[in-house]
């Protein structure tokens, strides 16, 4: 229903909104949410940057991460930092990531 309308924004309003809304993480799953034309230039915010660090840490482990990032190679494609939190690779504790 609301594909029907992305027509009616240009797709320069819409990259204008969504980078207006770049900091606000849940704003942007919203409007990834909206509709086909919303999805992708928030996705280039949301998934700006991986970080990864100990368990309990972090939302998501690192073999879900890399699955999904395997399954959803446009998504991988968006990808420009992987940050490695200190002592994480000492840790004995399994890797989790977190997507910021």
């Amino acid at each position: 229903m609301l594909d029907d309308l992305a027509p009616l924004l240009p797709s320069d309003v819409i990259t204008m909104v969504v980078d207006h809304l770049r900091e606000h993480h849940a704003s942007l799953k919203a409007c990834s949410l909206v509709c086909r034309a919303w999805a992708h230039p928030s996705q280039i915010h949301l998934f700006r940057t991986l970080s990864c660090g100990p368990e309990g840490e972090y939302k998501h482990t690192l073999p879900d991460v890399l699955e999904y990032l395997s399954t959803h190679p446009h998504i991988a494609l968006l990808v420009r930092r992987f940050m490695v939190a200190p002592g994480f690779l000492k840790s004995a504790t399994s890797p989790r990531v977190s997507v910021e």
